[in-house]
């Protein structure tokens, strides 16, 4: 009997395995914007305020795309499908350096990243380790779709957002909703490290909602990492989008 129930069970971890590694596919999210910076615009009155915001609101309603497998993942934005498609930005307003994550390749098996991005028509390509969110997860459940979503909660650096005195990235809360109906640990952008892929993200600067999910039952998704770009370190680059974006900024004042 006791023999039995062991092979039962290797049997159902087995499958259980195999079922994890054959979870393909791409799934598209929807994302919108939280631009915060019109707030300190202090030489605006408050009818310019809400015209730029609007314009800005509109702007960063975009569509993205993540191919994944239960290894490595790519996010992109899905330019066919964004109402304006981000840009390389050259002279003009700020609102493309705000929510604009751009290429971000995962590879979890040597836990490294790849994120090319564009800032005022120069691409950047930025390497490093991927960094381990410690998620708290919680017992609320609600369904995304046909999928069962459990709630999950951390603290991570917003390189949107600086400490006037030491120029260090500021913390923010995040909010994620996974499902362990497809069980690989994938998300956009940088979010990864839960037991199932994660369909919804709320932060303080962007929400991304999933809209569609498409699994592949073949190998036939290739996942690459960008190349083009001058590479950066991730330090160096938040520092000169925290530089362009005070630029911007004081450049509205005046």
């Amino acid at each position: 009997m006791k023999k039995s129930i062991f092979i039962s069970t290797m049997l159902l971890l087995v499958s259980l395995s195999a079922s994890a590694q054959s979870f393909q596919g791409k799934i598209y999210y929807s994302s919108k914007a939280k631009v915060h910076s019109v707030q300190s615009m202090d030489g605006f009155t408050e009818e310019q305020k809400a015209a730029i915001k609007m314009g800005q609101d509109v702007a960063s309603a975009k569509k993205y795309v993540l191919k994944f497998n239960k290894n490595h993942s790519l996010f992109t934005e899905d330019i066919k499908l964004s109402l304006l498609p981000t840009r390389p930005m050259r002279t003009g307003g700020g609102m493309n350096l705000i929510n604009n994550p751009g290429n971000f390749y995962k590879d979890l098996i040597a836990k490294r990243y790849v994120n090319q991005k564009d800032l005022f028509g120069k691409k950047f390509i930025i390497q490093d380790e991927l960094k381990t969110i410690n998620w708290q997860k919680t017992d609320e459940v609600k369904t995304i779709g046909k999928y069962v979503c459990f709630k999950a909660t951390a603290q991570i650096a917003n390189t949107n957002k600086y400490d006037d005195d030491d120029n260090q990235a500021e913390t923010i809360t995040v909010v994620v909703w996974y499902t362990l109906d497809i069980p690989v640990s994938q998300g956009p952008g940088m979010y990864w490290g839960l037991p199932g892929l994660i369909l919804e993200v709320q932060s303080e600067d962007v929400v991304y909602l999933c809209s569609k999910i498409e699994l592949s039952k073949i190998d036939d998704i290739v996942i690459t990492a960008p190349k083009a770009g001058k590479k950066i370190t991730n330090q160096k680059f938040d520092k000169l989008f925290a530089q362009k974006l005070q630029d911007l900024k004081d450049r509205h004042a005046n």
